[in-house]
């Protein structure tokens, strides 16, 4: 019988997900993982700028402080999240084992993203120049959704973090498999589940890769270096778990 983890599932659903390069564009799964999330968030800021026009017009004629404060702090969650991409495609852009295609795809996002940066900034400008009711008072807070200040810190962390969640529950579900193996020794099965396993632990090697670059940032505070080596050790721990259960299977002869 076929193996059908939920390993496979993870690998397909990063590949057809939507704004996705070609699949043979990114040779790293996690590295089109985090593509595929920057160009889904880049999507929203261009929805939203295109609501920001209507937005705009309602708050000219209503001259509503709350309207205009409620605005401004989207506007800043997005450049926040622009800026945070755009350090981040600027450090993988250094590394020295991209391709030519790999480093084309990460400079073509990195362009709309400026691009959606610069379009941010003049329609703030234009948010600010509105003159509000004066007797209106009160602001709108952000309110933080978690420890992480940066929105590209908070979306690094919940993407790696749910994927790893997803492979501790593959985990489980190849154990079973492993079991029938056990009794089948079939070597179909054999060569299906060590290639699994290592698709999952090329992935979380890049994950590692990438949080451990963070972590060498100087302007994390205590709280946001906890998140990200938190996330670092369940990677560590789901590496320890996949490498103990491959070397079990590679141990098996199988007929």
């Amino acid at each position: 019988m076929k193996i059908a983890i939920v390993l496979c599932a993870i690998v397909a659903a990063v590949i057809a997900a939507p704004f996705a390069s070609k699949p043979d564009d990114f040779r790293n799964e996690f590295d089109r993982l985090m593509v595929i999330a920057i160009q889904e968030r880049f999507a929203d800021v261009e929805h939203f700028l295109a609501r920001l026009t209507h937005q705009l017009v309602e708050l000219e004629k209503s001259k509503s402080k709350a309207v205009k404060d409620q605005i401004l702090l989207e506007i800043d969650t997005s450049l926040n999240l622009l800026a945070g991409a755009k350090v981040h495609l600027e450090r993988e852009l250094k590394r020295t084992d991209l391709n030519f295609l790999e480093k084309f795809n990460l400079d073509e996002i990195l362009a709309t993203g400026t691009v959606l940066y610069k379009d941010l900034e003049e329609t703030q400008k234009h948010v600010k120049a509105v003159k509000t009711d004066a007797a209106e008072e009160g602001e709108v807070s952000r309110t933080d959704k978690d420890e992480l200040r940066e929105e590209f810190d908070r979306l690094l962390v919940a993407v790696t973090m749910d994927h790893f969640h997803k492979l501790e529950q593959a985990m489980f579900n190849l154990s079973n498999q492993v079991i029938e193996f056990e009794n089948t020794k079939s070597k179909t099965m054999k060569a299906e589940i060590i290639r699994e396993i290592s698709l999952a632990l090329d992935f979380i090697a890049i994950a590692k890769g990438h949080i451990e670059r963070e972590l060498q940032r100087p302007d994390l505070n205590l709280l946001e270096k906890y998140n990200f080596e938190a996330t670092l050790a369940t990677g560590v721990v789901l590496t320890r778990d996949l490498t103990t259960l491959e070397k079990h299977v590679k141990s098996i002869e199988a007929q």
